[in-house]
């Protein structure tokens, strides 16, 4: 048995994490899986699932709107904020730790940061949730689940809080039965959902993968 923790952000070690399990190890997370999956697979998955995700729109990297004559074709970025609103997030869509991720708060804010980062990533313009509590759950071999409280921030300095879990209240049960059907969707052995409540007391899944 194989834990992998550093494959995610390698893409050498990916395909090493393939050949062993080819080869009869048991690797966790299943690398096939796992090498599948990002931002964009989970919000379509998860809305087949019933979790409620932001509203999302992609964003192309600019290698591939490039025309033949060197100009770039880039999109409506006016329309993207008038489908999201201000402020709204900008992020990878095959992000990890919290990098790359901005707010943004007017056209021009987001017309910078797509220039800058979309020749090195695809990207996700996300609507924005104000949240009141954020949970990190954990769920092991599918079927074990664990909430902590966190307090996101970039470059892996999030904290983790001590909670209650009745604080979550009636809500538990069902937000436990969605992890759980997530992770058995996405074939992950260790994973953590990231969920968080608005002051409506609506749930939102910000993060999927783990």
């Amino acid at each position: 048995v194989l834990v992998d923790r550093l494959s995610f952000c390698h893409p050498f070690l990916k395909e090493v994490m393939k050949s062993l399990a080819l080869s009869g190890t048991y690797v966790i997370n299943n690398p096939f899986a796992a090498s599948a999956t990002n931002k964009i697979l989970d919000i379509e998955l998860g809305s087949r699932l019933s979790v409620t995700f932001p509203q999302t729109i992609i964003l192309p990297n600019r290698t591939v709107t490039e025309e033949t004559d060197g100009s770039v074709t880039q999109p409506d970025l006016h329309r993207v904020v008038e489908e999201l609103g201000l402020p709204c997030i900008l992020k990878p869509f095959n992000g990890y730790g919290w990098e790359d991720v901005y707010v943004v708060s007017s056209v021009e804010e987001l017309q910078n940061l797509y220039l800058s980062l979309s020749s090195r990533h695809v990207l996700l313009a996300q609507q924005l949730i104000r949240y009141k509590d954020y949970f990190r759950v954990f769920c092991f071999d599918k079927r074990d689940v664990l909430f902590i409280k966190w307090i996101p921030k970039p470059l892996a300095m999030g904290q983790y809080l001590y909670s209650d879990p009745s604080s979550i209240g009636d809500i538990k049960e069902k937000l436990t039965t969605l992890t759980i059907q997530l992770n058995q969707a996405l074939d992950l052995d260790v994973n953590v959902v990231e969920w968080c409540v608005d002051e409506q007391g609506q749930w939102w899944v910000i993060d999927a993968f783990n």
